[in-house]
C-alpha cells in the first residue's frame, strides 16, 4: 500500500467524502460544535482511505458555530504534506460535511 493515499486524493482535487456526520455539541450550549470531535471524525475518515497506511493528524478550530452554512477550515497532515479541509455545518444539530480542498 502506498503511503501517498491522502496525497493522491488531494491531487485529484476530488470531493473525498462529502461526508455527513453528527458531532457532539459542546457543553457551552447548543450553538457550538466541539472542534476536537471534528478532528477525531476527520482523522478516522482519512485513515480509512484505501492505501492510507500511516498516521494522520487533524487540526481544527477549538469550537465552531452550529449554524447552517457556517464554514471553517481544518487541516489533515501525513508524511506527504498538509491538506486543507473545508467543513460546512448543515444544521444546528451538529451535522457537518467536509471536502478536501485542492
Amino acid at each position: 500500500m502506498s503511503h501517498n493515499a491522502l496525497h493522491r486524493w488531494w491531487s485529484w482535487r476530488a470531493i473525498v467524502g462529502l461526508l455527513v456526520t453528527t458531532l457532539a455539541l459542546t457543553a457551552c450550549g447548543p450553538s457550538v460544535i466541539d472542534g476536537a470531535e471534528v478532528e477525531k471524525a476527520l482523522k478516522e475518515w482519512a485513515e480509512k482511505i484505501p492505501g492510507q497506511d500511516e498516521p494522520v493528524t487533524a487540526e481544527c478550530p477549538a469550537t465552531a458555530k452550529a449554524e447552517p452554512d457556517y464554514r471553517f477550515i481544518c487541516t489533515l497532515s501525513d508524511s506527504t504534506g498538509t491538506y486543507s479541509v473545508r467543513v460546512t455545518v448543515l444544521n444546528s444539530d451538529g451535522h457537518v460535511e467536509w471536502e478536501l480542498l485542492g
